[in-house]
């Protein structure tokens, strides 16, 4: 008897105690954020940028936009806040090239001010995803 009462206590603890406190997956609110390069200058451009030392000083040739196109040339996303230009570049190079030479310039440091913000959707609460255009003219 005190066996059988000992057994049903402790089958009563293990079916009690074990309940599964899943409520679904956990979710963290995060921000995204993608960057366009418009180029207004007179020629063509080739762009390459540096992304912020939060994001590994990594080194990134997009390529060519041509004269008056808009190219989306980086996309980032931060946990916990909304990313900005300065949380993503550390700088940006452009280089004009034409027949009598290049001309680069040299966009450090970045400051958020100089980008425009031409979409956002912060439908879902206090974070969500900003397009950021900066105007390049070659001045």
């Amino acid at each position: 008897m005190k066996k059988t009462i000992s057994l049903l206590i402790f089958l009563f603890f293990i079916t009690t105690s074990c309940k599964n406190n899943d409520n679904g997956p956990m979710i963290e609110e995060a921000g995204s954020a993608n960057y366009f390069i418009l180029n207004n200058s007179s020629s063509e451009i080739r762009v390459e940028f540096t992304t912020s030392t939060e994001l590994g000083s990594e080194k990134i040739a997009f390529g060519v936009i041509r004269q008056g196109d808009r190219k989306e040339i980086f996309k980032d996303g931060i946990i916990g806040q909304n990313p900005r230009p300065t949380s993503s570049f550390s700088e940006i190079t452009f280089v004009l090239g034409d027949s009598s030479g290049e001309t680069t310039y040299v966009y450090s440091p970045i400051i958020d001010e100089d980008w425009r913000i031409t979409f956002e959707d912060f439908s879902s609460g206090n974070y969500g995803t900003r397009f950021y255009e900066y105007m390049f003219s070659g001045e």
